[in-house]
Order: C-alpha cells, then structure tokens, then sequence
C-alpha cells in the first residue's frame, strides 16, 4: 500500500483539487492522509463530507512541514510513503510503477517524478545537495540564465528527459519506504519549513541508498505563484533560519564559515 501524506495550512482548495486529481487517476492500493496544521480559515468538516474516505489529523498548533509528516507517517499503514504538496496535480496511474521499483530495486531509498509548473513548462527538482558551491552557482547561473536561456533549456530537457541518481529531490513529492524512513528517524523537526527534504535526502544517501528521479510519470506543482508579499516576506524568514541550521549541522564547517560571511557581506537577514 501506498501512504499519501498531505500537509495543509488554509489552502483547503488546493487540497480538495489535489485530492479530486489523485482520486481520478489511481488505482490500487492507497490511502489519503492529510494533515491541518491548525489552519483558522479551513472548513475541515467540509473537507470530510466531500472526501469521506480519507484519514484527517487536525493538529493543535502550526508545526510545519516535517514534524507534521512525521505525525501523519506514525499513522501510517502503507509500506510506501508520498510526500506530497497540496499545491499538486496528480496527471496518472502511477501505483505499479512505484511499487515494481521498490520491489525490484532493494537499495532504491527514494523516488521523484518528474515535475511541471502549471504552465506545463519544467519545474527544476533534483539535482545535487545544497552546499556552498551549489548556493554561488544558482546566483551565477541565474544572471547568466536571463541571457542566455537557450543552452540552459536545452540541457536541462536533456536532464530530465532521463532516468537517472540523484542527490537531491525536492519534498513536494517524494516517494520512499516506510523502513527507510523510520531508520532516518524521519524528518528533522528542528526546521519548521525548507531544507527538511535535504536533510532527508541526505540521510537516505548515508544509508547507501540511492535518489532515483524518473520522467515515467508527471505531477504538476503550483509552487507559490498566489503567495502575497506578507507571505513571501515569512518564507524568507523561515528559508534564512532552516538555511543556517542546516549548514551549521550537515555541511563541512568551513561550508557554515563562508555562508554566513557570504550573507553578511550581502545583507542577509540572519536572526
């Protein structure tokens, strides 16, 4: 069986429609846990009534994305687990193919899809560890990217058009299983928000397992196209602490040493 786990904070919209589309697509064996975080504006009686069948945790406070995961994962009662955004649109059937690739792949620790933007274009998600050099190549890249967006496409189609390992993949949907993630000890809840599936990732790596990404199947992720200034301005805050936290734990001290000489000589809020 395959557990969904679905964190959600007020956006009882993008939950229903994520739940409409992975209800009109899969079949098999699966079940729908989704997890309030204390939402104040969320109907979750409505929630139920349209979606009977699924399992609801209504936590008591906001607890963030890996603490609320590990709640729902204690839950569980699948022997896979996806991680899955509520900003998501599940486009097939994807169960059997997961499932074989657990079954036939016994050091594969994680699974990710191929992921589009809501415009259909690519959505970048796998790729290396963040590290200092990936923090100065993005800045790099990105000037270069406006200037040259003809050779980065190019090679980014290429990229994920592929199987193939990887480092890194993004949480807004991560498949792995359920031993793995119990052996990790989960999600690190000391991050509220970003940088946990990093962390995941790179405990998955330390076991000897492998990240595979495949573009077999596709989900689409909104992303924050709809967030506001106000909230943007509280990601940033919370991206800037799970930032310094994780390289204050997992990355080389002298990583930690040149970031936070990087950010200060950029201005960066640090507290």
């Amino acid at each position: 069986m395959i557990s969904i786990i679905i964190i959600q904070y007020n956006s009882q919209e993008l939950t229903t429609q994520a739940i409409d589309s992975i209800k009109k697509h899969l079949t098999g064996n699966y079940e729908i846990i989704v997890v309030d975080n204390a939402s104040p504006n969320s109907d979750l009686e409505q929630l139920l009534s349209a979606h009977q069948d699924i399992n609801l945790i209504r936590n008591k406070e906001n607890y963030g994305f890996g603490k609320a995961n590990n709640i729902a994962a204690e839950q569980a009662k699948g022997d896979i687990f996806l991680f899955l955004n509520n900003d998501t649109i599940v486009k097939s059937n994807f169960i059997p193919f997961v499932e074989s690739c657990f079954e036939n792949e016994q050091d594969l620790g994680g699974l990710a899809p191929k992921l589009l933007n809501a415009d259909g274009t690519l959505q970048i998600s796998v790729g290396p560890l963040p590290s200092i050099v990936t923090e100065f190549w993005v800045k790099f890249s990105s000037n270069l990217f406006y200037r040259k967006r003809e050779p980065f496409l190019s090679y980014f189609n290429k990229y994920y058009s592929t199987c193939h390992d990887v480092d890194f993949a993004t949480g807004a949907a991560f498949f792995m299983k359920k031993n793995t993630f119990e052996i990790i000890e989960g999600f690190d809840e000391n991050i509220f928000m970003y940088f946990d599936d990093s962390i995941l990732c790179k405990k998955i790596k330390e076991l000897g397992f492998r990240i595979h990404y495949t573009p077999e199947f596709e989900i689409t992720h909104y992303g924050g196209a709809s967030w506001n200034e106000q909230i943007t301005t509280f990601l940033e805050k919370h991206y800037r602490k799970s930032q310094l936290y994780y390289y204050k734990k997992y990355r080389p001290a002298i990583e930690n040493f040149l970031l936070r000489i990087y950010l200060k000589l950029a201005n960066k809020e640090m507290d």
